[in-house]
């Protein structure tokens, strides 16, 4: 099974008053520190890995699907991967120099592996895995 490499560090923006940074109505988090992730298998020589300085929202899935997994939830590590491959249009380098591509379908298939990485039962994995493909067209190189 795939996996993730390192614990996620973040922090959430702010303005000058202390007040959260929002983008759509969604708190914005800054990652503090790189995340790698292993697609397809725990030794996979294929890496995901999300740079520090990277802003996400852990949640670019439908409001009404955040009763099944929240954000902030388990599958935040996998909502990273997401929305970075969401923000690069699936376009990114793979550390030290490999160019890697996916489509928009890569990066759901990816969400819904690294889920399972992190122990998302299946249902909730179903769910979020339609919650993105239905509503995700939107944020794709956004």
């Amino acid at each position: 099974m795939s996996r993730f490499t390192a614990h996620l560090d973040v922090r959430l923006l702010q303005d000058d008053n202390g007040r959260p940074i929002l983008r759509d109505g969604r708190p914005q988090w800054i990652v503090q520190a790189a995340l790698r992730y292993h697609v397809g298998a725990e030794d996979s020589a294929e890496v995901i890995a999300v740079p520090a300085g990277f802003v996400s929202d852990f949640a670019s899935i439908p409001r009404l699907l955040w009763r099944f997994e929240p954000p902030g939830g388990v599958a935040l590590k996998a909502s990273v991967i997401h929305d970075y491959l969401y923000a690069m249009k699936g376009v990114v380098m793979e550390p030290p120099d490999r160019l890697l591509k996916y489509t928009r379908a890569d990066a759901d298939a990816i969400f819904s592996e690294a889920m399972a990485a992190l122990g998302v039962p299946a249902f909730k994995r179903a769910v979020m895995f339609a919650g993105v493909r239905l509503g995700g067209a939107g944020g794709w190189g956004r």
